[in-house]
């Protein structure tokens, strides 16, 4: 059986450190404390949400219920949800985790850059921002690998390279011109 003292270990912040400061201070006064006192200063209040969450009642301001440490204890989906927007890009997720269907876009890309018979040249689909035609052809392109991939094959005979690596690389391009386009 689990004492006081761990159950409210198990709140969520700012009604932990209150909940335990509070047992410590009826400790101190009667060894007899009880679940019943150590919880007299909180009372529990129910959200719209369905939710609820722990109101101070010798502070009425001290409304708990938007603290997110209550919306993750009782809304723990939507809390994770919103601690992921509120982080920073962890590129660690794309070079780590990632890292070997990205050395494949990268093979795609070096090859077009450098080892071709006619090499592309570093950036050189830069070029292609607002020219109907390269769009056209990345379109081509895409639908091209993305036919063979539906046949079965998944390594382009020209290149030796992934089918799914060529398509990736064209989205990347569509979508750096879609940034390119919303930034001017």
């Amino acid at each position: 059986m689990r004492s006081i003292k761990q159950w409210f270990e198990t709140l969520p912040e700012p009604i932990r450190s209150k909940a335990l400061a509070e047992v410590d201070e009826i400790e101190q006064h009667d060894e007899r404390a009880t679940f019943g006192l150590a919880l007299s200063s909180f009372y529990w209040s129910e959200s719209e949400d369905g939710g609820g969450y722990w109101l101070d009642i010798y502070n009425d301001h001290d409304d708990l219920s938007q603290h997110p440490d209550v919306l993750a204890y009782n809304q723990p989906e939507k809390a994770m949800k919103d601690s992921l927007k509120a982080r920073k890009l962890d590129w660690t997720l794309l070079t780590v985790d990632m890292r070997p269907a990205l050395e494949k876009v990268a093979e795609v890309l070096h090859h077009a850059a450098y080892d071709k018979d006619i090499p592309y040249g570093p950036g050189n689909w830069m070029k292609g921002h607002g020219d109907p035609v390269f769009g056209r052809e990345l379109l081509g392109a895409l639908d091209r690998h993305e036919t063979a991939i539906q046949k079965g094959e998944l390594i382009d005979p020209d290149d030796d390279k992934p089918h799914r690596a060529h398509k990736i690389c064209s989205e990347l391009f569509l979508l750096m011109f879609d940034i390119m386009d919303d930034e001017s």
